[in-house]
């Protein structure tokens, strides 16, 4: 091969991936970091939102926790505050992950914390709803406001719940939690729904006890119709034996 078509076919491997959308690129969770960083560094498109997947690189990269692609994103200038079509940001998508190194990669990278989503939650009210109560404290450690954790009718009693943690649910009912308070956003979630959610028989054990409404209904039903809808017939029981009605 003459020395002309050498170097045009190094100059076509190297510009191989130039202009392309990068998520268009990416086809599986699969795919290696050291394959997406060569895309990086070939000249992909960093900041075209490509239909069918996460909005921007940036998102679904912090969400898996991939550290060194994000740090790369980065350091080609991607905006870390970044807010695509729903205005969530990979803080947003890390702190939803639970993805607690990524969302301290983040924070130093000044990401803003106080940023707020369509739905009008930030990281850490993502955070909370999603149980992640060690991602709650470095967030509000880093700035995030307390108050946004009960964004969408989170109390402290139904976050409590999430996390299975029947102290913190003890001591919110004490300080006045009403154990039938229900969420906005999603709509209509009580206690109740959220131990049958995240699977917490002891938590539901124990919100029984307390004669909570048995049969308030979600967009996704009562309690009991959401637990024969996950197929968990051991906390289906539980709730018929109180009383519990679809």
């Amino acid at each position: 091969m003459s020395l002309v078509l050498c170097f045009l076919a190094a100059a076509h491997a190297e510009n191989e991936y130039a202009d392309k959308p990068l998520m268009s690129l990416v086809k599986s969770d699969r795919i290696t970091e050291e394959a997406v960083l060569n895309m990086i560094e070939s000249g992909a498109d960093l900041h075209t939102e490509f239909k069918g997947q996460y909005p921007l690189p940036l998102m679904y990269f912090a969400s898996r926790g991939s550290a060194m692609v994000v740090e790369a994103l980065l350091a080609k200038g991607v905006d870390v505050n970044s807010t695509p079509s729903g205005g969530r940001t990979a803080l947003m998508c890390a702190a939803e992950r639970g993805k607690k190194e990524m969302v301290e990669l983040l924070i130093a990278k000044k990401a803003d914390v106080n940023l707020a989503d369509s739905h009008k939650r930030t990281a850490l009210s993502h955070a909370a709803i999603n149980g992640h109560a060690e991602i709650v404290e470095i967030l509000e450690k880093a700035g995030g406001n307390p108050e946004d954790k009960y964004v969408g009718g989170f109390t402290d009693l139904l976050l409590a719940v999430v996390r299975g943690d029947l102290g913190a649910a003890e001591k919110a009912l004490a300080d006045g939690g009403d154990i039938n308070a229900a969420t906005t956003n999603p709509p209509g979630y009580t206690a109740l729904h959220f131990a049958v959610l995240h699977d917490k028989p002891e938590m539901l054990n124990w919100l029984l006890e307390r004669k909570p409404n048995l049969d308030p209904h979600s967009f996704n039903g009562t309690p009991l119709k959401l637990a024969r809808r996950m197929k968990n017939p051991d906390l289906a029981e539980q709730l018929i034996a109180a009383g519990g009605k679809e």
